[in-house]
C-alpha cells in the first residue's frame, strides 16, 4: 500500500502540477497513517498543505489536506491538535459541491476523536 502510494507520487511529480502533488502527498500521509506511521504521515499531510496552500478557495484539498494533519497528529497521540485540523476540515468543505464535500466529510468522520 505505502508503496503503490509513493509510486503514485512519483509518477504525479513528473507530469502533474500542484493539485496532483498535494494529493499525492495525501495519499501517502492517509496510508501511512493508517498502518501507524505517524511521523511519515505527519510529514507527507504538512507537505500536501503546502503544496496546495496557493490552490484557490474553495478547493477539496484544503479541506483533504487539514484531514490528513487530524489522521496524522491522531496517531501520534496529539489528541488537541488532531480535534483541531478535523474542525478546520470540515469547514474548508464550505463552498464545495455536495459530491466532493460529502465524500471528504465521510472520510472525516473516520476520525475517532
Amino acid at each position: 500500500m505505502i508503496r503503490l502510494a509513493q509510486e503514485s507520487r512519483r509518477h504525479w511529480g513528473v507530469v502533474g502540477t500542484a493539485r496532483e502533488w498535494s494529493i499525492g502527498e495525501w495519499q501517502c500521509s492517509r496510508v501511512n497513517a493508517l498502518v501507524g506511521n505517524g511521523e511519515v504521515a505527519l510529514r507527507h499531510a504538512q507537505e500536501s498543505a503546502r503544496l496546495c496552500a496557493d490552490l484557490p478557495r474553495p478547493h477539496f484539498m484544503h479541506a483533504s489536506s487539514c484531514e490528513a494533519l487530524a489522521f496524522a497528529h491522531y496517531v501520534l497521540g496529539n489528541l488537541e491538535l488532531a480535534k483541531e485540523f478535523k474542525a478546520q476540515a470540515l469547514k474548508e468543505l464550505d463552498g464545495l459541491s455536495e459530491e466532493d464535500a460529502s465524500h471528504i466529510r465521510s472520510q472525516i468522520e473516520e476520525l475517532p476523536c
